[in-house]
C-alpha cells in the first residue's frame, strides 16, 4: 500500500466513525492531527488515527522534502511564540510560509508533516526587505556549529545564549538561527542588506526567506 493510499484510508475511517457515532471529530483530526494525540483518555480513536495521519504524513514528506528541511522548518515553528497566531505553517498566495519572529521561510511547496495554522499574516509587507545585489560569503552549516561549541565552551552551557556571528564583516546575526536558514533553504544564496541593521535576504531553488540581524558582538567576542 502506498503512503497516499494509507492517508487516504485513514481519513475515510475518520469519516466512517463519525458517520456511525454522530461524533464530529474527523475533519478536525485531519487538519491538526497533533492537537489530538493526547485525547487518549477521552477519545482514543482520535487520538490512534491522529498518530497515523501524522506518521503517513511524514512518510510522503520523505519522498519529496529532504529530512534536513523538515527539521529546520520545524524548529523554526517551535521557537515561535506559543501565544502567536502564527504557529504552523501557513498559505500565502502560492507559496507556505513559516515565521517565529526573527526569521521567515516562503516555501514553493508545503510539507505536511508540520503543523499548520491560519493566519492573514502580511507575508509581502515583511518580505519588502531592501537588498543589494551584492551576495553574502555563506560559512557552511559545520563552521556555524563550532563556532557555537567554541562559544559554548567559552561562556558555559548553563543558560547558553549564542554570541552573534558576523557575515563579511558587515552584519551580525544568530548563529542558530543562520542554520536553520541554510538548512531550511539548501543551496541558497544571501544577499547584503542595504546597511548593517537590515534584514539579510536568501533565496534558493525551493523558496526565499528572511533573517533579521542582531546587534554586533562586544570586541571581544569573535567574529567570522
Amino acid at each position: 500500500m502506498t503512503y497516499e493510499k494509507q492517508f487516504e484510508h485513514i481519513c475515510t475511517m475518520l469519516h466512517e466513525y463519525d458517520l456511525h457515532t454522530g461524533s464530529r471529530g474527523a475533519d478536525g483530526v485531519i487538519a491538526n492531527p497533533e492537537k489530538w494525540i493526547d485525547c487518549t483518555q477521552f477519545y482514543p480513536f482520535y487520538a490512534s488515527a491522529a498518530v497515523m495521519l501524522i506518521e503517513a504524513r511524514a512518510k510522503l514528506d520523505a519522498k519529496t522534502t529532504p529530512r534536513t528541511v523538515s527539521a529546520a522548518v520545524g524548529r523554526i515553528i517551535r521557537n515561535t511564540p506559543k501565544h502567536s497566531r502564527i504557529q504552523g505553517i501557513f498559505p500565502y498566495r502560492d507559496k507556505f510560509v513559516v515565521c517565529d519572529g526573527y526569521k521567515l521561510i516562503r516555501l514553493n511547496n508545503d510539507i505536511i508533516s508540520l503543523p499548520h495554522c491560519e493566519s492573514d499574516f502580511n507575508v509581502d509587507r515583511v518580505m519588502d526587505c531592501h537588498s543589494t545585489d551584492e551576495k553574502i560569503q555563506l560559512p557552511s552549516v559545520a563552521e556555524l556549529k563550532a563556532f557555537i561549541a567554541a562559544d559554548k565552551a567559552k561562556k558555559g552551557s548553563r543558560n547558553y545564549a549564542p554570541s552573534p556571528y558576523c557575515l563579511d564583516n558587515f552584519v551580525w546575526c544568530n548563529p542558530v538561527y543562520l542554520i536553520d536558514m541554510i538548512q531550511a533553504l539548501p543551496g541558497c544564496t544571501a544577499y547584503k542588506p542595504e546597511h548593517s541593521l537590515g534584514a539579510i535576504y536568501f533565496t534558493a531553488e525551493n523558496g526565499d526567506g528572511i533573517l533579521l540581524p542582531v546587534r554586533p558582538a562586544e570586541k571581544d567576542e569573535h567574529a567570522a
